[in-house]
This record gives C-alpha cells, structure tokens and sequence, in this order.
C-alpha cells in the first residue's frame, strides 16, 4: 500500500501552490496591473488592488495553511528515507542527520513564513478597513491618501520579509534531494530507484534556480519573476508531487521488517 503522507503532501504542494500561482500571475500578468501607477503610489490604483487582496485574503491564508501542512507530511518520508539510507544510524550518520536537519529546519521555518503570511494579511485588512488612511494632513474636503500610501509601502516591506524567509524552502529542497542522490550512490544495498534519485536531482537544480532567480528578481524584475513562477509551477505542481508519488511506492518496500527471534530490524 502507497505511504499516505507522502500522498497527502503531494496533493497539498500541488494545491497550496496552485493558488499561490494563480494569484501571483493575475496580479502581474491582468490587464489593469500598472507597474507605473504602483511605483508612483496612485491612490485610485492602490484603492483597486486593495479591493482585489480584500477578495483573494481568504483564499491566499488557506493557500498558505496547506503549504505549511504539506511541508509537515513531507517532513515525516524524508526523515525515514534518511534513516532508511543510513541503515539505522549506522552508515554516514553526519550526511543522513544533515538530511534530518534540512527536513525539520525546512518544516519550521515554512510554518513560520506562512504564521507571518497570515499575520500580515489580518493586520492590513484591519489597518484598510479602521483606520484613517485618506486625510491627514488635509484641511479640505479633499483626500490626500498618504496614510494609504504609507500603508502599501508597509506591505511590501513585510511581503518582502516573509518572501526571503519563504525562499528556504528552495535551498532545503535541493539540500534534501542534493544528499539522497549522494547516499543513495554510495549504498552498499539499493533501497531506493537511482532514476528517483536523478529525478530529484532535477527538482533540486531547479529549485536551486528559482532560489536564485528570486536573488536576482534585485537587477531585472520583470525577467527573473517570470523565471522563477515558470519554474515554481513546473517544480511543485507536476515535479515535486511526481516524485513524491513515487516514493510513496518505493517507502513500504524499502522500510527494515522486525524480527522477534533476533529482537532486531532485518
């Protein structure tokens, strides 16, 4: 029988990150994004693309739940591969606690990404719908919209905070899938396809790109965003849960059987 966390981590990735895909491209790519307009802080402009996040909240928060959940099943499989691969603590104990580390290192850290995704989308619902943002320093009846500019500008610094924390889910990615394919070539007994373990190399190359892409999006924006959301739909919707399918195959197989004659795992 298939293993059920990674079954359940796969259909978490590819949900979870659908939405967030979905969202980023309708933001950037829709025929009223003004790269111009936001830049030069337009109150009308902000005024939509407020309206349109008040829409997509709900969703977005959920997408971010089921990434976190996702990261929490696919933690469990990875730390018994590593276990598996290290049969039983036995062989290269450093690589496969390192495999451990990034697994555990990654599920927390994706958590807490996605607790200040969501802490962030509640505060600035409340700060748009409470608060004073129009007329500050006004006398008129007119609105001079500085307390709502000042409020995208405060979003974004926090969008980017939570996106660079965000990012080490790429690095843990190609770490983890970097030391399975190294122990995996090294084993004396193969527990594991080595065609599952070169297909994890691909994932890891390519996350190891985006990470770099996301670096990069500094110089040329425009360029190194679209790289990095071709790969990212590429890598967690079709790759990552593939692979993660498959080694739902192989885990069953591979797991050490216990033996009460020898009171030891064969």
């Amino acid at each position: 029988m298939p293993d059920t966390s990674c079954l359940i981590a796969a259909l978490l990735f590819v949900l979870s990150n659908a939405i967030e895909i979905a969202f980023t491209a309708k933001v950037y790519y829709d025929s009223n994004y003004n790269v111009g307009e936001w830049e030069t802080m337009q109150a009308d402009y902000l005024e939509q693309q407020w309206a349109f996040r008040g829409n997509m909240r709900s969703l977005l928060s959920g997408a971010a739940f089921l990434n976190a959940m996702a990261w929490f099943f696919f933690c469990a499989p990875i730390l018994q591969v590593a276990w598996i691969l290290s049969g039983g603590g036995k062989r290269s104990t450093g690589l496969h606690g390192f495999i451990a580390v990034m697994a555990l290192g990654g599920t927390l850290i994706e958590l807490l990404a996605k607790l200040m995704v969501l802490g962030r989308e509640q505060a600035a619902a409340f700060l748009k719908g409470s608060f004073n943002l129009q007329n500050w320093i006004s006398s008129s009846n007119g609105f001079d919209n500085i307390g709502l500019r000042v409020l995208e500008m405060a979003y974004m610094m926090t969008v980017g905070l939570t996106m660079w924390i965000d990012a080490f889910e790429w690095f843990a990615i190609f770490c983890i899938m970097l030391l399975i394919y190294s122990s995996l070539r090294g084993a004396p007994e193969q527990y594991f396809s080595p065609a599952w373990a070169a297909f994890g190399m691909v994932i890891g190359s390519l996350s190891l790109v985006t990470l770099s892409s996301s670096v990069l999006q500094i110089k040329n924006y425009t360029l190194f965003h679209d790289i990095s959301l071709l790969i990212s739909i590429c890598n967690t919707i079709f790759f990552l849960p593939v692979w993660l399918i498959w080694l739902s195959i192989q885990l069953p197989k591979s797991q050490p059987q216990y033996s009460e004659e020898n009171d030891t795992f064969l």
